[in-house]
């Protein structure tokens, strides 16, 4: 998703919904990506986002993975293990990183999907990031 840049007193550019800054620019072609994942937004009060706080490190591990199209199924333990990563929050992630990285492992090859340890564990510490990035705009 792309900043929605709105013009502060001709000086600064401001985004919607992650308050990003940049200086003000005739040009309208001006795009950057937002810092805040698109499901996270309510669109209820411009400039200063509402967000929902009760979405965890495994929610925004589901949706980076939804992204890269790595769905999973119903019968499969992944759900229980994100609501694992949301209860425990991003410490106990960060903490963690091995013990994840193997529970995603063993449910990659449960459903027959190939797995690259590095993708695996970069999308975990970027979930992390993105959450306490999120977090910080509260």
């Amino acid at each position: 998703m792309l900043c929605s840049f709105i013009n502060i007193n001709n000086k600064q550019l401001i985004c919607e919904n992650c308050g990003r800054k940049i200086p003000y620019s005739n040009n309208n072609g001006i795009s950057a990506k937002c810092r805040i994942p698109s499901k996270l937004i309510k669109r209820n009060n411009p400039i200063i986002p509402k967000l929902d706080i009760s979405i965890g490190v495994g929610d925004i591990l589901k949706e980076l993975l939804d992204k890269i199209h790595i769905k999973y199924d119903v019968g499969c333990s992944c759900n229980s293990k994100l609501s694992v990563l949301n209860r425990k929050g991003p410490e106990w992630c960060q903490k963690n990183i091995q013990t994840i990285i193997k529970w995603m492992e063993e449910e990659s090859k449960e459903q027959n999907i190939i797995f690259a340890k590095r993708s695996a564990k970069a999308l975990l510490k970027l979930a992390i990031k993105k959450h306490k990035l999120v977090n910080s705009l509260i």
